[in-house]
């Protein structure tokens, strides 16, 4: 069958002793979100920190979807709904039973029981997965829908559950393609042809005389009715103030006497011990001298030592309010630096538009606001290297 026939037998209907068990909604979710899973893991595994938007918009694509399967679960065609999935513990034993010692001889018009339950538990475990990836952006970035209900902490919480709901969701993943391959050979039944298609073979004993159509009606109804609460609910979240950042106003002689030489640091970035020797010691300041009046030096000791790491709930203070052996160290000589930019082309620092490790502003677009949120993250390309 060439790929033409192919294309016109997915879009007819049915013939012969075929049913349409799948309607086309749920074949298009089902592949739809196939493609669209294996991109979040390959995203989330793989893009280094400063391409999260692409894990974001794969992540947005992916609620959208399972959205609209929560919906069609409940209006959508017999197969398609949710009623059609729940089983007693009994009859999914069995099935799985029959399947593990070949007995299974008869398919089921929709999924098996046991396949049934793998699905939904996929779905389940997608839902999850959702719900923890926005409590990680709100926690960690203070960014979306939840940036104001979750603090820091819950975001890294929500993060280690995120990953092992990812371990999961593959695991269930391959147990669903186990199950569909046992069925296929027991029945001599093609399945994942039947999920491109839609169609399935009947027994004489079979019928779905009785099945539910799709309304989409209802569907149109509802869709629309959670589209406007969601939106309601997020404009309304995010009116609550955030927790653990807030805008900070630089004193002027911060910004004369430090800026001169480098940029100036939010207070955030390092913890009260470790201002208090970099303070204590600025007649020898990384090699040069830094003269300050008595005003000067109370206002800039004040305003970095109040707004140090330990006032704030970001994800870069969090990392950095960790005192190191030598708390008199260069920023960019921290740990916690070195393994943030460890992928990084260690050339982008000594070429223009950086040429500096501590020139954060050039790639951190909000590296002034202190917030230091990946997606503001825009590295540059080095300028080519001058001819001797």
């Amino acid at each position: 069958m060439t790929w033409r026939q192919r294309l016109v037998r997915y879009f007819r209907t049915c013939v012969n002793a075929e049913s349409e068990v799948w309607d086309r909604p749920t074949r298009f979710f089902h592949w739809s979100i196939t493609g669209l899973v294996v991109l979040a893991l390959l995203t989330g595994w793989f893009d280094p920190a400063w391409q999260i938007d692409r894990h974001l918009m794969v992540g947005a694509m992916v609620t959208g979807l399972w959205m609209f399967r929560m919906l069609w679960g409940w209006v959508g065609g017999e197969y398609s709904r949710f009623s059609h999935y729940l089983h007693a513990p009994g009859v999914i034993l069995a099935d799985a039973a029959a399947l593990w010692r070949g007995r299974l001889k008869l398919a089921s018009l929709g999924l098996n029981p046991l396949n049934a339950l793998v699905s939904l538990l996929l779905l389940l475990i997608l839902g999850g997965l959702i719900l923890t990836g926005l409590a990680t952006y709100g926690g960690e970035e203070h960014l979306g829908p939840l940036a104001t209900v979750v603090s820091y902490r819950m975001g890294q919480l929500a993060q280690e559950w995120h990953g092992h709901l990812s371990w999961t969701l593959i695991a269930l993943a391959l147990l669903h393609v186990l199950i569909i391959r046992r069925e296929s050979s027991l029945t001599r039944i093609s399945l994942m042809r039947s999920m491109i298609t839609g169609c399935k073979p009947m027994d004489a004993d079979q019928t779905d005389e009785n099945a539910r159509t799709a309304n989409f009606s209802w569907a149109m109804i509802i869709g629309v009715v959670c589209i406007f609460a969601i939106d309601h609910a997020s404009k309304t979240m995010q009116q609550i103030p955030m927790d653990g950042w807030r805008p900070l106003n630089y004193p002027r002689a911060y910004q004369e006497k430090c800026g001169q030489c480098h940029w100036t640091i939010h207070p955030s970035l390092l913890p009260e011990e470790s201002w208090q020797p970099l303070l204590h010691n600025l007649e020898h300041h990384f090699g040069q001298r830094v003269t300050l009046s008595g005003k000067e030096a109370i206002t800039i000791a004040s305003f970095l030592l109040v707004h140090a790491a330990e006032d704030w709930n970001t994800d870069a203070a969090h990392r950095f309010r960790r005192v190191t052996p030598d708390p008199g160290q260069r920023l960019t000589e921290h740990p916690v630096w070195e393994k943030l930019h460890g992928k990084v082309d260690p050339t982008l620092f000594t070429t223009p538009p950086v040429s500096s490790r501590l020139n954060c502003p050039v790639c951190h677009h909000d590296a002034l606001s202190g917030r230091f949120d990946k997606h503001a993250i825009h590295l540059p390309k080095p300028a080519a290297a001058l001819p001797p």
